[in-house]
């Protein structure tokens, strides 16, 4: 898995239009062993959920930029995981919105 998208919006917790569920978009990609070690997972936890195409545009590009620009834009946070942690279950990085939470839980 290369990205992790969730989000922790209370007004809008779904990405779908005609939905009330939560969902998590999951981008994964092929890896080849000749390309080296997985790099790690990046979750993307969403403080607020954009509500139009442009907006959502914005937050690509935040992302994009980098964990940093992220956070100063008041976008969420972005947590990254080791594929070996992904691969043993260890999802709790998308299902906390501050990384602060998750260690504390998960330790």
């Amino acid at each position: 898995m290369e990205y992790i998208v969730t989000s922790h919006d209370p007004e809008r917790i779904h990405f779908s239009e005609n939905t009330n569920i939560g969902e998590m978009l999951l981008v994964c990609r092929a890896w080849s062993r000749r390309e080296g070690r997985k790099p790690p997972t990046k979750v993307i936890n969403l403080a607020r959920n954009p509500a139009a195409p442009a907006e959502a545009l914005s937050v690509f590009w935040a992302i994009e930029s980098g964990e940093k620009e992220v956070q100063s834009k008041g976008i969420g946070t972005v947590q990254e995981v080791s594929p070996e942690d992904i691969a043993a279950g260890d999802w709790g990085a998308a299902q906390f919105l501050q990384p602060a939470l998750r260690a504390d839980f998960c330790a």
